[in-house]
């Protein structure tokens, strides 16, 4: 699926170079706010102290809302603020047996610069940028009953980076229909906390963002 979707926006993007420029663009010092509605797949991660163990993300709704700046017909910057919330479970790859292990809940602030063609309907684009990640953890509560009393886990905020492709369709002047991927790499912490201390472990939670969404400039 996710091989599928990145050939089709490969695809997207050849045609909107073929294009190219109809007739002079003019985005200069033009702010646009939008939303996007995403896809979010992260990549499952193995326990580097229990190579055993694999902890399995589920796929989630990554929903956006986004303001720009386009400097110029060939450049732009964008910065968004999203929500998603992931399953997790856990696997013994030994055994096979899994354990839903919780939800984890992130509001994504992201900044990227983008590097257009200078279409006028189409705008094909690069870009790379940061984030930060608001992380907040639920325990699964089936989970939590099996563990001792006092038992607690919690996830620490973290810091990525993404890089990508896209483009941007202007239906006009104003509005446009945007499809971005971004491949993200983000790592942070976990905590857990007994009666004996607390521990951490770090987790990846590199993956991609396939998005569709749509903007309106002034």
């Amino acid at each position: 699926m996710k091989k599928t979707c990145v050939l089709a926006l490969v695809a997207v993007l050849a045609i909107g170079m073929v294009a190219g420029p109809a007739f002079g663009a003019d985005r200069d010092n033009r702010f646009a706010l939008g939303g996007r509605i995403s896809y979010l797949l992260l990549t499952d991660y193995t326990d580097k102290n229990d190579p055993n163990f694999e902890t399995e993300f589920g796929g989630a709704a990554l929903f956006e809302i986004d303001g720009a700046w386009y400097v110029n017909s060939m450049f732009s910057m964008e910065m968004g603020l999203g929500y998603d919330k992931v399953s997790v479970d856990g696997k013994d790859k030994t055994t096979g047996a899994k354990q839903s292990v919780g939800d984890i809940t992130q509001i994504p602030l992201t900044l990227t610069g983008r590097l257009h063609y200078p279409g006028e309907s189409f705008a094909p684009y690069i870009g790379f940028g940061c984030g930060y990640y608001f992380n907040n953890f639920d325990l699964d509560n089936a989970l939590q009953a099996t563990l001792p009393a006092g038992t607690s886990q919690d996830i620490d905020n973290s810091f990525g980076w993404h890089l990508g492709v896209g483009m941007d369709y202007f239906f006009d002047d104003n509005w446009a229909l945007n499809v971005d991927y971004k491949y993200v790499w983000n790592e942070t912490d976990v905590k857990e906390t007994t009666a004996a201390g607390t521990t951490k472990d770090k987790v990846e939670m590199n993956g991609s963002v396939i998005g569709l969404g749509f903007k309106y400039l002034f």
